[in-house]
């Protein structure tokens, strides 16, 4: 199929590559919605607490 013996293994490299690319910005998107919920919340928590 390709006339290179090694093409098959460089889109492999490139696979893994972007797949592990792709799971760090997956990764990085849920921490900060994660992060975001949270302030979110400290911010009620605080300003319940300076009610009472």
């Amino acid at each position: 199929m390709f006339a290179d013996k090694n093409a098959p293994f460089m889109f492999g490299a490139y696979a893994i590559f972007l797949g592990g690319m792709l799971f760090y910005v997956i990764s990085l998107l849920t921490r900060a919605r994660a992060a975001t919920r949270d302030e979110k919340r400290l911010d009620e928590l605080e300003a319940e607490d300076a009610e009472n």
